[in-house]
């Protein structure tokens, strides 16, 4: 049998790894509380709900809750419902929880935790056909669980995996057919991260150069710009990415703002991801921070 390909997944600051062929379907998104789900071409197969939880709680009275509910719900049906309470999946690194299973109409592995650190209530279900052994899966999902980061974020969905600083706060996102953008604000200045596939299409009659401001255009509106061949285009040979710098900025009253970009293009990966930092402070750090490590 061969080894199931996996891949990561990262969002506010929870992490995982889940089978490649597992897809995103729904999200549903604020700092304070939010879900999502993720599908196969058969099934749901994962499901994340979190909330900031700064009171006190009683985990044991949240999984007797939901597990009378699911009793509840099995008697109403007619269902034959199964039920394994305090599994030994794996050690709760810095948070508190309970996994248990069950299984009626189809199988579910389900974990809910508290961590200390991050003030996330976490409940995470893994789900299955009755016939299905998943227990590796299972397995690995909740052993790369992580619900709380140091410094930065990982931001990981479909293409694109980055890591932000915390200071940086989501407030919006775009899931388009090859083009996914993550939005974040730190008092004033925004910061946009993009990813475009396909990009053997896109530079098929053009540089990256000659398709930057194409790709830019939303960004540069309004903003005088430095856009020469020197000292704007470089390349980073360590790891064959080509990398463009644009420069701008725009006096609105008496304040003055910089607007960074870097486009990359990584042949290997076959995509271009677009760096985008509006703030006061110019020669900001914090994009070739990002394009370090950006899909490393």
């Amino acid at each position: 049998m061969m080894e199931e390909n996996y891949k990561v997944f990262g969002w506010r600051g929870i992490s995982f790894e889940i089978p490649q062929n597992w897809e995103l379907g729904a999200i549903q998104d604020s700092e304070e509380k939010g879900s999502l789900r993720f599908n196969d071409l058969k099934i749901t197969r994962l499901e994340l709900e979190w909330r900031k939880e700064r009171q006190v709680f009683s985990l044991e009275k949240i999984v007797n809750r939901y597990i009378e509910t699911l009793r509840k719900k099995a008697k109403r049906t007619g269902l034959e419902l199964e039920i394994k309470r305090d599994l030994k999946i794996t050690p709760l690194k810095e948070k508190v929880g309970e996994f248990f299973y069950w299984k009626a109409d189809y199988q579910s592995y389900n974990l809910i935790s508290y961590c200390f650190r991050s003030s996330y209530l976490i409940f995470l279900r893994v789900l299955a056909n009755l016939k299905e052994d998943i227990e590796e899966k299972v397995k690995r999902i909740y052993k790369t669980l992580r619900t709380y980061s140091l410094e930065k974020n990982l931001w990981s969905v479909y293409d694109l995996c980055v890591k932000i600083p915390k200071e940086f706060y989501l407030f919006d996102y775009s899931f388009k057919t090859g083009n996914v953008e993550l939005s974040f604000k730190r008092k004033k200045d925004f910061l946009n991260v993009r990813c475009i596939s396909l990009a053997s299409i896109l530079l098929r009659n053009k540089d990256l150069r000659e398709l930057s401001p194409e790709l830019c255009r939303g960004y540069l509106k309004g903003f005088k710009y430095n856009f020469g061949e020197e000292p704007c285009y470089s390349q980073d040979k360590r790891r064959g990415y080509d990398v463009i710098k644009i420069e701008g900025m725009k006096k609105i009253f008496f304040r003055t703002l910089n607007n960074e970009i870097v486009l990359i293009h990584s042949p290997y990966k076959n995509k271009i991801f677009v760096l985008r930092l509006l703030s006061k402070e110019k020669n900001s750090k914090i994009l070739d921070q990002i394009l370090n490590e950006i899909n490393s």
